[in-house]
């Protein structure tokens, strides 16, 4: 795998997020109880998209479609979401 493992310490109020580690926060507890200590810290942001980011990926989205005519950019199909994580993994595998 291409990740890093970690242990979510603190957060527990955020939703989670792709990839990212949500465990419940006795996990923490359980963890150190076992004699694991952390080896160090893993970071997570979280942004709001605003007009003003948008606007500035603007150029580089149309650069990239440029250059990839076949390209489809398109929201998540919710209603076939097992089928969008086989896209997902599909993709991710190939890359």
């Amino acid at each position: 795998m291409d990740e890093d493992c970690g242990l979510l310490i603190e957060g527990f109020d955020s939703s989670p997020f792709f990839m990212t580690t949500h465990n419940p926060p006795y996990y923490v507890d359980l963890f150190e109880a076992q004699g694991l200590r952390k080896a160090r810290d893993l970071w997570a942001y979280h942004l709001e998209p605003t007009q003003g980011h948008v606007a500035r990926l603007a150029p580089l989205a149309d650069r990239v479609l440029r250059r990839m005519p076949g390209l489809v950019v398109r929201p998540i199909r919710k209603r076939d979401f097992n089928g969008e994580v086989a896209r997902m993994k599909e993709i991710y595998n190939a890359s």
